[in-house]
């Protein structure tokens, strides 16, 4: 019955219009951290990052914001919030950064950002050395695009006593950052240009760069022809996905974990939409299933099952209420309707349908009936008119994502 269940949640979650990953992650980011409370000053940011796996916390759930930051772990985090493309190189630009080394492909895809040090014997990015204030402001400043805005180098005289330990090279970006509200000073009016900086002052100004977009920050992810798509949603969807490809024995391991993490959630906002847009063109079309149909397949689903028991520990392992579960159905029947009226009436040519025969058994090689041909083709003949009429859909849908 274990199995039953989770091959209807399989189905249900990725459709037949949606790919499943060959990969998945072993357990969710933590959104929220023991040591980071909601008093905390850093909380929002801390969670809003981690929600995105832009940060981790530790296997003991704490997030440990005190701990300084590396450079090489300030590059993933620039390198991810800004939705960069990592990128390999035959000839790396520091030579303590090697192509096999784990933050190879962020180091270099932030390298216009976040910069080295040069030497008579060459570049250098110094990888496990702790980052710096004005190396930080700097970088924030570039990947913003504010480079080249008038620096206000009168607002380091007007703030901070310690302007004058600010390298000179990183004052103008510096008052940049500044001016945009990028990094602030302390208390103390210093800024600290060469000062560490910690895991929660990270978190914070990538937050403040705001990187993501106003609609994603108020909890909206995309919206379909009006019809907004909420963090909720997508996080709720993203965990079954998860749950349902981690019981497959799909796992991932290694350093790319948050970049996957990253493209499994693209991946589910994906499916998330077509589903809205196959949906509202069922409700155009009259094909919305009733009430009595929905709780109709529900029962079926749970007349699989054993006993009660057995049915309420299937929901609870994957994550559903009664509730989620009658939506999935919903959205299968829904489905199942709007493919059943776009492929109706399909008439195959004889003469495409015999050549493709004649192809198919001189591939495989294996004998294939007629009859189990034609129903093969009439198949594939379906699936491309209504992959037609949803990439039609698509094209005249408007559609706009606030993920990065």
């Amino acid at each position: 019955m274990k199995r039953l269940f989770l091959k209807l949640v399989t189905i249900l979650l990725f459709s037949q219009f949606a790919s499943v990953p060959s990969w998945a992650a072993s357990s969710l980011p933590g959104h929220n951290f023991s040591d980071v409370p909601a008093n905390h000053w850093a909380h929002e940011a801390v969670s809003e990052l981690a929600s995105r796996g832009i940060v981790k916390g530790f296997p003991d759930g704490m997030f440990r914001p005190d701990l300084n930051v590396t450079r090489e772990q300030f590059a993933v985090m620039i390198v991810l919030a800004a939705g960069l493309e990592t990128s390999y190189s035959d000839t790396p630009k520091y030579r303590d950064v090697p192509p096999d080394y784990w933050a190879y492909p962020y180091i270099e895809a932030a390298k216009p950002y976040f910069s080295g040090y040069t030497s008579d014997s060459g570049s250098y990015f110094k990888p496990s050395s702790v980052a710096v204030r004005e190396d930080v402001a700097a970088a924030l400043v570039r990947a913003k695009g504010y480079a080249d805005d008038e620096p206000n180098l009168a607002l380091l005289e007007e703030k901070f006593v310690d302007r004058d330990q600010i390298s000179p090279e990183a004052k103008k970006l510096v008052s940049i950052a500044v001016e945009k509200e990028l990094i602030k000073g302390y208390p103390d009016h210093t800024f600290r240009g060469k000062g560490n900086v910690t895991r929660a002052e990270a978190a914070a100004a990538i937050y403040s760069a705001a990187f993501f977009k106003p609609n994603e920050l108020a909890g909206i992810v995309a919206s379909v022809n009006g019809e907004e798509i909420t963090r909720e949603k997508l996080d709720s969807d993203f965990e079954k996905a998860r749950v349902a490809l981690s019981e497959q024995g799909v796992t991932f391991d290694g350093a790319d974990d948050q970049k996957q993490w990253q493209e499994l959630e693209r991946q589910t906002l994906q499916r998330i939409i077509e589903l809205t847009l196959i949906k509202q063109a069922a409700k155009r079309e009259g094909l919305f299933p009733s009430d009595e149909d929905i709780a109709a397949k529900v029962e079926e689903i749970k007349s699989s099952f054993g006993n009660e028991a057995q049915f309420q520990d299937a929901l609870q392992q994957y994550g559903y209420t009664i509730e989620e579960l009658a939506d999935r159905a919903c959205d299968e029947m829904v489905y199942e309707n709007l493919y059943k009226k776009v492929t109706d009436n399909i008439n195959i040519d004889e003469e495409d349908f015999q050549e493709h025969y004649d192809s198919v058994v001189s591939l495989d090689g294996q004998p294939i009936s007629l009859n189990e041909a034609r129903g093969n083709y009439i198949l594939m003949i379906e699936q491309e008119k209504f992959n037609e009429y949803l990439e039609k859909l698509r094209s005249e849908a408007e559609i706009d994502i606030y993920l990065v």
